[in-house]
C-alpha cells in the first residue's frame, strides 16, 4: 500500500512538473539581439504604413513589410524557423519577453526625448 502511495505521488509530480518544462533552458535568440530584431520590425512595421502613401487610418503595405521583416532576418543572420522558435520560446516565458519590452520602451522614449530636445 505504501509503496502504491508513493507511486502516485510521483506520477501526480511528473504530470505537474513535466509539462513546464519546455526542454529548452536559454531562449534561442539572447535578449539582447531579440530586442534590436524587434526594434527593427516595430520600425519596419511603421514605415509600412507610410511606404505607399498611407496615413495612420490606412492599412500597413504588408508586401513591403514582408520584405522589409525578412532582410531584418538576413541583417541580424536569423532565420525565420530561429526567430519563430525563439518568439514560442519568450511566450512561454513571459518575464523575458516583458523585459526585452521594457528595453524597447526606454529605448523609444529616449529617442523621443532626443527629437524633442533636437526640436527646441
Amino acid at each position: 500500500m505504501r509503496k502504491r502511495i508513493y507511486q502516485l505521488c510521483y506520477v501526480c509530480f511528473l504530470t505537474l512538473v513535466l509539462p513546464s518544462c519546455d526542454g529548452v533552458s536559454r531562449a534561442p535568440i539572447d535578449r539582447d539581439k531579440m530586442t534590436a530584431i524587434l526594434y527593427d520590425m516595430n520600425l519596419a512595421e511603421t514605415w509600412s504604413t507610410f511606404s505607399s502613401g498611407a496615413n495612420m487610418t490606412q492599412a500597413k503595405n504588408t508586401d513591403s513589410l514582408a520584405i522589409y521583416n525578412i532582410t531584418i532576418l538576413k541583417h541580424h543572420d536569423v532565420t525565420l524557423e530561429e526567430f519563430q522558435k525563439s518568439m514560442e520560446w519568450y511566450k512561454m516565458h513571459t518575464d523575458e519577453i516583458d523585459s526585452i519590452y521594457v528595453r524597447l520602451a526606454k529605448i523609444y522614449a529616449k529617442q523621443q526625448s532626443a527629437e524633442n530636445n533636437r526640436r527646441k
